[in-house]
């Protein structure tokens, strides 16, 4: 089986498995959701959902990292 590697959107905890990991069991704690690493990563722009501010990574930015205040989440722009 093909491994994969998962990363919590949260904390940034990498998780290598042949299965996605379920939500909630990262270990640092419940409520933490896994994003899939891309095999090749290309740069691409990240939206805050919350108030729209922009960011280009090649890596899921985790949740709370918003220029403009915590709790907001990104989406692929």
């Amino acid at each position: 089986m093909a491994y994969s590697t998962y990363k919590c959107t949260k904390c940034g905890t990498n998780y290598s498995s042949s299965q996605r990991p379920l939500n909630g069991t990262c270990s640092k704690g419940g409520g933490h959701t896994w994003w899939k690493r891309p095999a090749n990563p290309k740069y691409v722009n990240w939206r805050c959902s919350k108030c729209g501010t922009s960011y280009s990574s090649s890596d899921h930015p985790l949740k709370g990292t918003c220029s403009k205040g915590g709790g907001h989440t990104w989406r692929k722009n």
